[in-house]
């Protein structure tokens, strides 16, 4: 086997004649003499299969036994043949095949195929071969098949160069963070492409398109983290000519400052809170007072003493200290620092129990507002509401009346308390004596009040009522009686407070002696010398016992 162009020398020298003659040689290419000679150059720039004969004859007349012929085939070698498919432009990391195509050989050889180049990935032999590249660049890709003769056309190698694109590299610069309303630049002019070529741009933001150009600019709305995505495209068409860049922005959600104090309030030392003021993003760092009378603190947590009453109002500026437009929110708290209401009211000294009586809370006053509220108290007891009220009392002693009044600030500690003390009246108490129990007619005795009393009080008057119509007055008196009999009285003791229950009395009684009757016979005559003596029918209308004393002449 040969290739066209290449020649084989085939040699005849080796025939012989037995006989010794001498020989002459013919060659012979598919029938067709080609020359004569002991030796035979074939070539053919023409593939195919050739019958090569040597004819050999010793110049006998007898043609069978004086010609000799011996043949050989000779193949000159088809070379084989076949296309290579590449892609002429691929992106990096892309995997993509390579295949032969339009393969021939005419002498219908096994074809093996082998390749050769940097980027094969997997076997290098077969029709199909992977190539994959991780760096751009130009490369070339080598197929080389094989028809396995061995001859020097049996080889066939095809190249073919391709590229791998270098992708686009998108570039844009995005500040960390910005404000609702904050008008914000996307330049992506530092982006670069392969060879120079030109490139187109798309924005999006949280995945909605808002411009196709290389540099916009754009303003959020709302708080809140998103996602700016440029995409820029070398227009190349390969897996790699669009590329991405994703950065993220936080719109600042703005700080909220809550003012925690009361409204209203009567004390002077006011406490501020801004301890629920919050930012959900950032640590507040910095908390402004302006308590509205001229003076500033700060602090989350501050005290103010207000030297006035009046109405304030009172501002806290909080800030996230990220150093943006809305890094810094206000709020205002409108506070009354208010008079405390003053109760007072008239009322009894003293009073009698069960007495009704008047509390009057009229000049109650609230210098900075109204009263709204009048309550009344007995020892903590609400017995009453109203700026007047009728009452009563029916325990003798002190009793404490309070009145507490509300003004209309609506702070609840505003109000005012004032306490009186009424004494509830303990009536006096009547004591008499007198000297003696008993006392004879038109004799004088004395009677006494000195020892009645009065536990709250002083006695005023003494009034003495005898059942005879006799009225006499004084602590102590001085009385006689003409008529024997019982003589009773009565003693009303006054005290100095002149109320319903201001008296007392009590009653006595005294015995104005009868004198006994004897009863006794007056004139005695007997005609002995022994006589009885008889009173036993004497009496007393005193019911006192009798005794009895004779005297005898």
């Amino acid at each position: 086997m040969i290739s066209p162009t290449e020649t084989i020398l085939l040699g005849g020298s080796n025939s012989y004649d037995i006989e010794g003659k001498p020989l002459t040689y013919q060659w012979f290419v598919n029938g067709s003499p080609r020359s004569n000679g002991a030796s035979f150059r074939f070539s053919s720039t023409i593939s195919g299969t050739y019958n090569v004969t040597l004819r050999v004859s010793d110049g006998g007349s007898n043609p069978s036994c004086a010609i000799d012929e011996r043949q050989v085939q000779i193949r000159v070698n088809t070379q084989p043949y076949a296309e290579l498919s590449v892609p002429s432009l691929i992106g990096t990391n892309e995997s993509i095949q390579a295949t032969v195509s339009k393969q021939t050989d005419a002498d219908n050889d096994s074809l093996t195929f082998s390749w050769r180049g940097e980027g094969i990935t997997g076997s290098a032999n077969g029709k199909t071969v992977t190539i994959n590249h991780t760096n751009p660049g130009t490369y070339t890709l080598v197929l080389t098949l094989n028809d396995g003769t061995g001859s020097s056309n049996g080889l066939y190698s095809i190249s073919k160069r391709y590229e791998v694109n270098a992708p686009p590299v998108p570039t844009f610069s995005l500040r960390e963070k910005a404000a609702p309303g904050e008008r914000l630049t996307f330049d992506a002019t530092t982006s670069s492409g392969s060879n120079n070529t030109a490139l187109s741009y798309k924005w999006f933001v949280n995945d909605n398109l808002i411009a196709s150009e290389a540099v916009t600019d754009f303003q959020f709305s709302d708080p809140g983290v998103y996602r700016v995505k440029l995409v820029v495209d070398d227009g190349r068409g390969v897996s790699n000519s669009v590329q991405e860049l994703v950065k993220t922005v936080r719109i600042n959600t703005p700080p909220l400052p809550v003012i925690t104090a009361a409204k209203v309030t009567s004390n002077s030392k006011v406490t501020f809170s801004a301890e629920q003021s919050s930012d959900p993003e950032s640590t507040l760092n910095t908390f402004t007072w302006d308590f509205g009378d001229g003076n500033t603190g700060s602090g989350p947590r501050v005290q103010h003493t207000y030297t006035k009453t009046g109405e304030y109002r009172v501002t806290l500026q909080v800030n996230d200290g990220e150093g943006l437009p809305n890094s810094s929110r206000t709020t205002e708290h409108i506070l009354l620092i208010n008079e405390y209401p003053t109760a007072d009211f008239t009322a009894p000294v003293v009073v009698a129990p069960g007495e009704e009586f008047t509390l009057d809370g009229s000049a109650s006053s609230d210098s900075d507002g109204l009263i709204t509220s009048y309550e009344w108290y007995n020892e903590g007891e609400l017995i009453g509401t109203g700026s007047r009220i009728t009452t009563s009392l029916s325990k003798t002693g002190n009793a404490n009346i309070s009145l507490k009044v509300k003004d209309d600030s609506g702070y609840e500690l505003a109000e005012g308390i004032k306490t009186k003390r009424i004494r509830v009246n303990t009536p006096p108490t009547a004591v008499w004596v007198s000297d003696v129990d008993y006392i004879a007619p038109n004799k004088g005795i004395r009677f006494s009040g000195a020892e009645s009393f009065d536990l709250d009080g002083s006695i005023s008057r003494y009034i003495w009522e005898f059942s005879d119509g006799v009225t006499l007055r004084g602590r102590v008196i001085q009385r006689t009686f003409r008529e024997s009999g019982t003589k009773s009285f009565t003693l009303t003791v006054i005290d100095n407070d002149n109320l319903s229950n201001s008296s007392s009395s009590i009653s006595g009684e005294l015995k104005v002696n009868h004198q006994p009757l004897i009863v006794t016979e007056t004139v005695l005559r007997s005609n002995s010398l022994s006589v009885k003596l008889d009173a036993t029918s004497s009496y007393d209308l005193d019911n006192n016992p009798l005794k009895f004393e004779w005297t005898l002449p």
